[in-house]
């Protein structure tokens, strides 16, 4: 099966293409605001360097957030929009189930990121609880890590990695530079149960969504 997956949810678009665990052309480039410039010429590079046809490919795949508002937007509108003009299946998951299968003992996993306004999106990953998205403020995530927990987030999120470090001393901790393709790579081979989902997760209603149920409230 060929595969082509792409992460718009941070400051950096990943794309990959694979032919079942082979991984045939994987980038990561800034993005910062520029999603809608820079997504359709990185496929164009992943299928001319991966020598293959775009109709040859079988599963489009995203990421679903949380993250950038804009970016998740783009990402699902035109990894959809490529399976279904194509008629090709179509994969969407949430980021900290990427960032949760980088740890693959069995441990007690909490995955944050940064969600801006001093708080933090929070998912609990273990062989018990549902997983949960959850936005939480400082004294909500203190409350929420236990003193085994494995701590994992993305380097680059300077805020979470300054408080967790300053309060959670005595927890292990991981980080990674980017969400990596290759893991969103397996966990597709592994499991096919998130094909057709693409609602996206924002956990935080967007600020214009507010601005637009105020106003017609008003």
């Amino acid at each position: 099966m060929i595969k082509l997956l792409v992460d718009t949810s941070g400051k950096e678009i990943g794309i990959g293409l694979f032919k079942d665990k082979k991984c045939l052309y994987e980038e990561y480039k800034i993005a910062e605001k520029t999603y809608n410039r820079i997504i359709m010429p990185l496929i164009d590079d992943a299928i001319k360097k991966g020598g293959i046809n775009i109709k040859d490919i079988n599963l489009f795949g995203v990421t679903l957030g949380p993250g950038s508002f804009t970016g998740i937007r783009v990402g699902v509108a035109v990894m959809k929009s490529l399976s279904q003009v194509l008629n090709k299946k179509f994969y969407g998951i949430p980021v900290p189930d990427i960032l949760a299968e980088t740890v693959r003992a069995n441990y007690e996993k909490v995955v944050l990121m940064d969600a801006g306004r001093q708080e933090f999106y929070f998912a609990r990953y273990n062989n018990k609880d549902k997983i949960n998205y959850e936005l939480l403020d400082t004294s909500g995530l203190i409350k929420k890590i236990r003193k085994n927990d494995v701590i994992i987030f993305l380097e680059s999120d300077s805020y979470v990695k300054e408080f967790v470090l300053k309060q959670f001393k005595d927890n292990m901790v991981i980080t990674h530079s980017h969400i990596d393709i290759k893991i969103f790579n397996d966990i597709i081979d592994k499991n096919r149960n998130g094909i057709d989902n693409f609602i996206p997760v924002y956990i935080r209603q967007p600020d214009a969504e507010k601005n637009l149920k105020r106003s017609k409230n008003e």
